[in-house]
């Protein structure tokens, strides 16, 4: 049966503010990154050759995975690369919810 489920991965002193922190969750590569007082949460496999965007350069909002410069906003799994109303490369992204000092990510599971 495929559902969603919430995944706890810790308590948020252990997430570094600007920098990604990689989880395996239900089979999935996933990152978490934490700007401020927002949480995000997205594939951590760029979808050019699948390298890890964990170890990306981050400017602003903008993740470049540092294999072959390919650049996704980590607010909306678009490239800025692409031009509006074009499809291009983009990331999924994934529910974070942090309660209690806990942060959370919904994956679906398989």
């Amino acid at each position: 049966m495929i559902g969603r489920e919430w995944h706890d991965l810790g308590p948020t002193r252990d997430f570094r503010p600007g920098r990604p922190r990689g989880f395996v969750i239900n089979g999935r590569a996933v990152a978490v990154l934490r700007l401020g007082d927002d949480w995000h949460a997205f594939s951590n496999r760029c979808p050019h050759n699948g390298q890890r965007l964990e170890d990306g350069q981050l400017t602003g909002t903008v993740l470049t995975c540092r294999w072959h410069g390919w650049r996704f906003d980590v607010t909306t799994g678009h490239s800025p690369d692409v031009a509006p109303g074009e499809e291009g490369p983009r990331l999924r992204l994934y529910p974070v919810r942090v309660e209690e000092g806990v942060v959370s990510v919904e994956v679906e599971r398989l």
